[in-house]
C-alpha cells in the first residue's frame, strides 16, 4: 500500500473549509538521474495546518531500477554527490524496513491522488511546483486533476523574501546564501526563519520535507495573508537562482 494512512475523521467545520478552498495538497519529490520520481511525498492540510491525509512512497520501476539523482561535479562530501546518492539509497532501504516508506506503482499513486481530489478538492502547491510538475509528468504521475495550484517558493519569495526586511538579515547571519553571496530563498532558509534555528536541516526526503518544512511555510503565509493573496503571489515558475 503506497499510502501512509493518516486520514482523520472530518468534522463539519473541516468540510465547510474544504468547500471554500481552504484545503491544500503539499507535494515534494526526490528524483532519479532519468528525471523521474524516486520518492513521492504529499500532505493534505487545512489552513490551520491540521494533517488530513498523507502519502509517503518510493516509486516502483524508478527507485528500484534507476540511480538516484546526483551531480557528477559535486565533491564526495556534498549532499548531491555520487557518493552521497549511495548513502541516500541505503537510507531509503532502511525506511522500507522500518515502515516509513513503501514501494508503490505509478497507478497506485495516481489512484491515491484521485481519491484526495475527490475527498478534499485541495489547492495544489509545492516548493518550486514547476520542477515537481515536470518530473512527475515524466514519471506518469497525474496532477492535471487539480483545479487550482500555485508555487509555494514564489509565494515565499514575494511575501517573505521581498517584503520582510528581517528575513535577509536572518539568512545572511545563518549562512543561507546563494553562490553569489545573496540571501537564499530556499525551503531550508525560509523554514528555518519560520521555525527557528533549532530545527534540523532539511533531510531532502520527500514526505519529511513536505510535512516538516514546507507545510509550516504555507501555514505561516496563510496566517498573515488571505488565500487569494498567497495564490496570486505564487503564480509563475520559481527562479532557481533565487532559491540558493
Amino acid at each position: 500500500n503506497g499510502n501512509q494512512d493518516n486520514q482523520r475523521n472530518i468534522s463539519k467545520r473541516e468540510v465547510n473549509s474544504m468547500s471554500k478552498g481552504q484545503t491544500f495538497l503539499v507535494i515534494d519529490t526526490e528524483t532519479t538521474m532519468s528525471d523521474t520520481i524516486a520518492d513521492f511525498g504529499a500532505v493534505v492540510v487545512n489552513r490551520n495546518g491540521k494533517i488530513l491525509d498523507s502519502c509517503a512512497t518510493l516509486v516502483m520501476d524508478h527507485f528500484t531500477k534507476l540511480p538516484l539523482f546526483y551531480d557528477p561535479e559535486a565533491l564526495p562530501k556534498d549532499l548531491w554527490s555520487k557518493e552521497s546518492a549511495k548513502i541516500r539509497r541505503k537510507g531509503y532501504k532502511k525506511m522500507l524496513k522500518t515502515g516509513t516508506r513503501s514501494i508503490s506503482s505509478v497507478n497506485k499513486i495516481n489512484a491515491w491522488i484521485a481519491g484526495v481530489m475527490g475527498r478534499y478538492n485541495p489547492t495544489l502547491t509545492a516548493y518550486n511546483l514547476s520542477f515537481d510538475w515536470s518530473k512527475m509528468g515524466n514519471t506518469g504521475i497525474n496532477l492535471n486533476l487539480f483545479n487550482e495550484r500555485f508555487c509555494l517558493c514564489n509565494a515565499a519569495r514575494n511575501l517573505i523574501y521581498k517584503k520582510d526586511p528581517k528575513f535577509t538579515d536572518f539568512a545572511l547571519a545563518n549562512g543561507f546564501v546563494t553562490p553569489k553571496g545573496k540571501a537564499s530563498c530556499s525551503a531550508d532558509a525560509v523554514s528555518h526563519y519560520v521555525l527557528g534555528m533549532d530545527t534540523p536541516a532539511e533531510p531532502h526526503t520527500a514526505i519529511e520535507d513536505a510535512r516538516d518544512y514546507e507545510v509550516p511555510i504555507l501555514i505561516y503565509l496563510l496566517r498573515r495573508n488571505s488565500r487569494k493573496i498567497v495564490m496570486e503571489n505564487g503564480e509563475g515558475n520559481c527562479n532557481w537562482r533565487d532559491r540558493g
